[in-house]
């Protein structure tokens, strides 16, 4: 449903000036409401059935319209009956404007969606930008490396510990702390002992 409303236009009769225009897309109805006359308390109301449209290849579009397919309220009883090529004008008219307004609320529903999905990938990348070096919890790399850190760490207070206890220790470093001792290397720590 895609209601439109105007406002008054002084150059136009009341019961000729449309105040709302409802687009009843579901229904398949055009329902028009006309300004009100400044000596009336209601207003002027049309509504039409819309037609069953047929295409031929040598005539195009036909629309066929028949009188039951209009329902008009005019305030002013005396007001001469609307002619039929009128009120075809005016059908044609409304099925063009509804056409139109329906590829604009297309259109704007892609661009919602398009700005959408821009918001989207704008709030993603502000997650990325907006994590902290220092929010070590959060960032992997930097966790990661403060693991990395820990583990030299204790691997550093371990081999401190264990030079405590070693009475070798100092010995050993000596000549480089080797992994394996030759006899040559034994001699010599054993000597300096």
């Amino acid at each position: 449903r895609m209601t439109e409303r105007y406002h008054r236009n002084p150059d136009k009769p009341a019961s000729e000036d449309v105040a709302e225009r409802v687009f009843n897309v579901l229904d398949e109805r055009f329902q028009l409401t006309y300004h009100l006359d400044k000596e009336r308390i209601t207003a002027c109301t049309r509504e039409i059935v819309k037609p069953s449209v047929h295409c031929t290849a040598k005539e195009g579009t036909v629309i066929e319209m028949t009188p039951d397919m209009i329902t008009s309220f005019k305030v002013d009883q005396n007001a001469p009956e609307d002619k039929e090529l009128d009120l075809y004008i005016l059908l044609t008219d409304l099925l063009k404007a509804e056409d139109d307004r329906q590829a604009y609320v297309r259109a704007a529903e892609k661009e919602v969606r398009f700005i959408l999905k821009t918001r989207q990938s704008e709030e993603q990348a502000l997650e990325r930008l907006t994590l902290s070096v220092y929010d070590t919890t959060r960032n992997d790399s930097a966790k990661r490396q403060r693991e990395d850190v820990e583990r030299k760490q204790r691997e550093e207070e371990e081999a401190r510990k264990e030079m405590q206890l070693d009475y070798l220790a100092p010995f050993l470093a000596q000549i480089g702390n080797p992994e394996r001792l030759t006899l040559a290397d034994a001699k010599r720590v054993r000597d300096a002992c």
